[in-house]
């Protein structure tokens, strides 16, 4: 557009030009006129009036059609422009199924790509009519308008109620509760369903609305879910670099331990993560190693948030820099260790600093089995990687995470992978609950099917779905998902009883970090009877975690026959 711009005004300049000099050259012939005289009869050119007959001079000639050309080009840029950005433009009152999104930031503007580039509809609403991003979007085929999201109009305007979801990104988490909030009322007026994600940067908020009615009262007209982008950076991180590497299996006596350098958002999601994958067959619980100097205040305000996080993860602290030699300690001993495998992930501070102090680590470790993720947001970051300053060898050990172009595509934020799997295994989980006589389904939320099912019990499912691949590494099977052969995966009882008892090491660790403790059940008091060993559990519970596990195969048959078709 600027580049068009340009043009026009070149054209503009040499119609003028051209103008007045064949004025000039056609007075000369005839009689003299004023300067003023020539420079207006030049302007109305434009409006497509020759004060000569011919023969005209070349000049002129050219003048008087490349003039009106250029005005004429100029009311149309400015009627587009105006129905453009004022929505008025014809297709988008023909659009429908799109992807309606929020804001037009870093984040905004990744997934609007993803979603484009994988041929989907794309509407954005964005406050600032000079972001810079705005052009590379509609070159790509989407609409954009301009306005306050908060405002109901205005997505009513971006036909809210007619789009395949909403995800709002903008630069507050309080303006994106807003948008769904409006959302959501707009949804029950028109009788219409939304889905809407909403960003929360904040992980305390986040986590008090995942029990907000916003998030647990599923209606027909309206489903909501919230998504933090560090957490997105934690679970692409480990699906793709699992700390286990090939699996943990049942005779091997080693665990994880994970250095993380850098306790803030990121590392604090790279902890929790541990808490809820790292829960092995052989029933060792994970290490997990903090560098930063503020760890102590920051540690206390995460275990405010999780108190029962040392009950699941042997955690070592060390409130010091990294040039500290207690720092450079605590990695020497993590990667010495022979009954654990080692992992370090720099997460403190800028791409720069990130990337120099991983080089830094993996040329003091360079000979031992240690392997780095480093957190690398932009492409900046991931240019320095490929540069060729360093050592080829080295960064063949060096993993970046927390690119913007990965965690915020479809896949992630939509959940279009982990759902279809979460669905699928919640499916299940209701029929054989009907078939269960352990308890009542009568009040329980957990028996509802997942379109009402609340968000905390959706990411239950989630949970679950994830820690497949940490289970499917425990008997040796590393292929993906979607190219396991569930027909040949014949589970033997002593394998269903190892998988057993580690999902309910896991099913321990999620309702712990959730604040459940032991105690008669109660939902509302986060009380369970099955907050205890394995050993401790009735035998009745015992079999519905063997028959969830027996069940493996029938989960990827049906996960795998959903993408096949949805494909």
């Amino acid at each position: 557009m600027k580049r068009s711009r340009f043009l026009l005004l070149c054209c503009y300049l040499l119609a003028i030009g051209l103008g007045y000099w064949g004025l000039v050259a056609a007075n000369g012939e005839q009689q003299a006129s004023p300067v003023t005289e020539l420079a207006y009869q030049t302007l109305r050119l434009f409006i497509i009036e020759t004060p000569y007959h011919s023969p005209l001079p070349w000049q002129l000639e050219i003048a008087r059609w490349l003039a009106p050309a250029c005005a004429a080009w100029t009311l149309f840029l400015a009627l587009m422009a105006t129905l453009r950005d004022h929505g008025l433009l014809l297709r988008r009152w023909l659009v429908q199924d799109h992807v309606l999104i929020c804001g037009l930031g870093v984040k905004g503007f990744s997934l609007a790509r993803d979603c484009l580039d994988r041929g989907r509809k794309v509407v954005i609403i964005e406050a600032d009519q000079q972001c810079p991003r705005v052009e590379g979007i509609r070159l790509r085929g989407g609409q954009v308008l301009f306005g306050d999201a908060t405002d109901p109009v205005m997505l009513q305007k971006a036909r809210v109620t007619r789009s395949n979801c909403l995800v709002a990104l903008c630069g507050r988490d309080e303006t994106n509760v807003e948008v769904m909030v409006h959302a959501r009322k707009l949804a029950q007026d028109k009788k219409a369903l939304v889905k809407a994600f909403a960003h929360i940067g904040s992980l305390d908020i986040r986590h008090a609305l995942t029990t907000h009615d916003l998030l647990t009262q599923h209606e027909d007209s309206f489903d909501g879910t919230v998504f933090n982008i560090h957490e997105m950076s934690a679970r692409a991180l480990f699906e793709s670099w699992p700390l286990d590497r090939d699996g943990i299996l049942p005779a091997d006596t080693r665990t994880t331990h994970l250095v993380v350098v850098g306790f803030g958002d990121v590392g604090q999601s790279l902890a929790l993560r541990v808490a809820q994958m790292c829960h092995f067959v052989n029933g060792r619980k994970p290490r997990l190693t903090i560098i930063d100097p503020r760890v102590e205040e920051l540690w206390r305000e995460f275990l405010w948030r999780f108190p029962y996080y040392e009950d699941i993860v042997e955690v070592t602290r060390v409130g010091a820099p990294l040039a500290d030699t207690r720092a450079t300690g605590a990695i020497d001993l993590a990667a010495n260790q022979s009954d654990s495998i080692a992992s370090l992930a720099v997460v403190q501070g800028s791409d720069q600093e990130n990337f120099t102090t991983a080089l830094h680590l993996l040329q003091r470790l360079r000979f031992l089995d240690i392997r780095v993720a480093v957190c690398l947001s932009s492409s900046r970051g991931l240019a320095m990687m490929t540069s060729g300053g360093a050592d080829a060898k080295l960064l063949e050990r060096m993993t970046p995470f927390g690119q913007y172009g990965i965690n915020c595509s479809s896949r992630m934020v939509l959940g279009e992978t982990l759902d279809g799997l979460a669905q699928v295994i919640h499916g299940f989980y209701l029929k054989d609950r009907q078939a269960s006589t352990v308890r009542s389904q009568e009040n329980d939320p957990s028996c509802l099917p997942w379109s009402r099912l609340p968000e905390y019990l959706r990411d239950s499912n989630r949970q679950q779905a994830l820690h497949l691949r940490v289970k499917l590494r425990s008997l040796g099977i590393t292929t993906p998902l979607e190219d396991i052969d569930p027909e040949f995966m014949r589970l033997t009882a002593d394998q269903i009883e190892l998988l057993a008892r580690q999902e309910h090491a896991r099913w321990n660790a999620e309702k712990m970090l959730d604040g459940w403790t032991l105690g008669e059940r109660d939902n509302a008091r986060k009380h369970h009877p099955c907050l205890v060993s394995w050993e401790q559990l009735t035998e009745a519970y015992k079999d519905f975690d063997r028959l969830t596990v027996a069940r493996i195969p029938e989960y990827l048959r049906e996960y795998q026959r959903i993408r096949k078709e949805s494909h």
